[in-house]
């Protein structure tokens, strides 16, 4: 059983000891990684602890799971020109930006259309949907809802789970959906446009109707299921920029440059 490093949670330390074995080449890429229970074993940590590093892993796209099948090895390497998933409390902190959220509205509702087509579900279908502001101090930043199927989280169906769900989804939801609910968040695809604020999302906003607005549409893809879940974040213009690096020619891989985030969103 490995000495812990007290500091660091006990999934962090894990997820570290297997990233190394990966490197190491005692897991091949493709190759199946052995059993939760195995780990948990091997480790001596909980199976929620086992459960918790591969869900980080997942995230990071080291490893896919197949349901009914296991866990295998996917890489170290990022997709070429891939932007690290992160929510946005996860990028506010890492710029050193207090976040303050306030939840609008909490309900399950039936997918639209536009919902369900992005989901890839039969529109109709319940879904939980949060309309939540987010704020530095008192300034609003962003408005953001979430379209959320509740077969992903079929407790969320039961009487006052959603409600309760919502309650916690004060911080980042995608830290609360892989360390409360287990789920595995692999990456996403997002879309960002420019348009006018509607009434709602200036009054929200605390901006003049018809305002500029930055609008980021992002489906996040889950472990084990066809497509995840929808969010829709309406930025403030006046408080983001978004830089991107460009370059006419390939740049080969370097020690400084390994890792380096070509575009992301930036709070001014």
């Amino acid at each position: 059983m490995p000495e812990w490093d007290r500091p660091l949670p006990l999934y962090v330390q894990v997820k570290q000891a297997l990233v190394e074995r990966i490197q190491a080449g005692v897991y091949a890429v493709g190759e199946k990684l052995p059993t939760e229970a195995e780990l948990a074993r091997e480790f001596g940590v909980s199976p929620a602890t086992v459960k918790q590093t591969i869900n980080a892993l997942a995230a990071e796209g080291i490893v896919i799971r197949r349901p009914s099948q296991g866990t295998f090895v996917a890489g170290l390497n990022p997709e070429p020109g891939a932007v690290p998933l992160r929510s946005f409390t996860e990028v506010m902190r890492e710029r050193g930006i207090p976040i303050n959220t306030r939840l609008l509205i909490s309900e399950i509702r039936p997918a639209g259309a536009k919902v369900a087509w992005q989901l890839d579900t039969g529109a109709g279908e319940p879904v939980l949907y949060l309309r939540r502001l987010r704020s530095a101090g008192d300034r609003p930043l962003a408005m953001e809802e979430t379209f959320l199927p509740i077969d992903l989280l079929p407790e969320l169906a039961e009487a006052g789970k959603a409600a309760e769900f919502a309650s916690l989804a004060e911080g980042s939801l995608y830290r609360l959906l892989e360390e409360g609910y287990g789920l595995g968040l692999l990456g996403a695809e997002e879309t960002i446009w420019a348009e006018a604020a509607g009434a709602d999302e200036a009054a929200a906003l605390g901006i003049e109707p018809g305002a500029p607005v930055l609008v980021a549409e992002r489906v996040t893809e889950v472990s084990g299921h066809r497509r995840g879940f929808l969010s829709r974040t309406v930025f403030r213009a006046d408080a983001y920029l978004l830089k991107f690096r460009l370059s006419r020619y390939a740049r080969r891989e370097t020690k400084e440059t390994k890792g380096e985030t070509r575009g992301g969103w930036g709070g001014r």
